[in-house]
């Protein structure tokens, strides 16, 4: 109701809202019963999981409880735990950016109706209050998730036109004051490998390559912030970085 805003009380008015209690029928029958807390992501967290159920075939507890995305702005965008580090990096390489930290999305509670079997099954989210209760008193709780913790941070940050990329400290190195990261990890958050060439592609995890250089000759602009200790990358959407760059260092 801030003045100004969206939901500026008016006369005749109706407020915007991202509520989306939602039925789904199944040969004109009710199928599933879903909805969600979570203000604006309200509707990514019910979509993403009737997607789980009806695309990816997942009981209805564990389409509640897989890691959900969201975002308000693309490229931004918001995760959860459970999302693995390769296919964020996959995923960056391509333009779209992970915010540095996972958040909780949403808190799914669902009832799935079976119509051919006579049952109904209930899902409840975990990162609220949530609990399933049948009629001959069988009832679910789901177990509180992990608690989100803050990962060690490395002896320097990569960033790619602007977007801080998720490596941890052990999979980088400072090496004669130069930035060097895990090989594997490396190639695949700049775009030169995708995760289905992991199989094949298996060095020593003890194997670090030259950020800058490995960059530069992908064609990224690079710089080295020796104050804050930075590997700066820059890239255009075509992909194609500067052939002039030098690898300058900012002090």
């Amino acid at each position: 109701a801030t003045p100004g805003g969206v939901n500026q009380v008016e006369p005749g008015k109706r407020p915007r809202s991202s509520m989306s209690p939602t039925f789904v029928l199944k040969d004109g029958n009710p199928f599933m019963a879903i909805g969600s807390p979570g203000g604006a992501t309200i509707i990514a967290s019910v979509s993403e999981t009737i997607m789980n159920v009806l695309d990816h075939k997942m009981p209805i507890q564990d389409a509640i409880l897989a890691p959900r995305i969201y975002s308000a702005g693309y490229p931004t965008v918001r995760w959860e735990p459970g999302i693995e580090q390769n296919t964020r990096l996959e995923l960056m390489a391509k333009g779209h950016v992970y915010e540095e930290k996972p958040q909780h999305i949403g808190n799914v509670q669902a009832v799935i109706y079976d119509y051919e079997k006579g049952k109904m099954y209930g899902g409840a989210d975990n990162t609220r209050e949530g609990t399933v209760q049948g009629v001959y008193n069988v009832s679910y709780k789901s177990k509180k998730p992990k608690e989100i913790k803050e990962e060690k941070k490395g002896p320097f940050t990569l960033k790619v036109n602007g977007a801080v990329y998720p490596y941890s400290a052990e999979q980088m190195k400072l090496i004669d004051e130069k930035p060097y990261i895990q090989s594997d990890k490396l190639l695949l958050g700049l775009g030169a490998i995708g995760t289905g060439d992991l199989e094949t592609f298996k060095p020593d995890k003890k194997s670090y390559l030259p950020v800058l250089r490995v960059a530069k000759s992908l064609g990224y602009k690079t710089k080295w912030n020796e104050k804050d200790k930075e590997a700066l990358l820059e890239k255009d959407p075509a992909g194609i970085g500067d052939p002039d760059d030098d690898g300058s260092v900012t002090n």
